[in-house]
């Protein structure tokens, strides 16, 4: 399965060390668990520091996209809201070219809302929305569809993206 994973802006292969059990953590352990299984995780940021490359290979099957929106620094979620849509477009560019994800994971209320935004692509596409809060994931179709289409639940989601 191919497995997109939308953060704000947090790149879990940064090369400073993440703290134990933070969302950094959270969502490295989690690629690094989906990739386990078989699955090809594709992992969205919205680049937060400078000379960030766009694309990092962090061991196959797992991949960093970042995006060159916004100031080269982390945002708080206020200021993050300006750049949600561009975000979104940057991604949904890589989807049409190398194909749909099976499934879309959104990390926090900015990953969720980058989603949205790249709904206009595929409708109907299965999303996890998780809030980085309490670590309780949800899910539903991006575009208001009724379910996730038998698509199965990535496993420990309470352990994956939460913070």
């Amino acid at each position: 399965m191919k497995i997109a994973v939308v953060t704000g802006d947090v790149n879990p292969m940064l090369t400073e060390p993440p703290i134990p059990g933070g969302r950094v953590h959270r969502i490295a352990a989690h690629a690094r668990a989906l990739a386990a299984r078989g699955h090809q995780v594709d992992i969205y940021a919205r680049r937060s520091a400078p000379g960030q490359a766009a694309t990092a290979e962090s061991g196959s099957p797992i991949r960093v996209f970042t995006f060159p929106v916004g100031p080269p620094r982390p945002l708080s979620e206020a200021e993050s809201l300006h750049h949600i849509q561009d975000q979104a477009e940057a991604m949904t560019r890589i989807w049409r070219a190398e194909g749909l994800p099976d499934v879309v994971h959104a990390c926090g209320r900015t990953g969720g809302l980058v989603a949205l935004a790249a709904a206009r692509v595929a409708p109907h596409l299965p999303l996890v929305q998780e809030d980085l809060a309490t670590g309780r994931a949800e899910s539903g179709a991006v575009g208001g569809g009724t379910g996730v289409g038998g698509a199965p639940r990535p496993p420990n989601c309470s352990a994956g993206c939460g913070g």
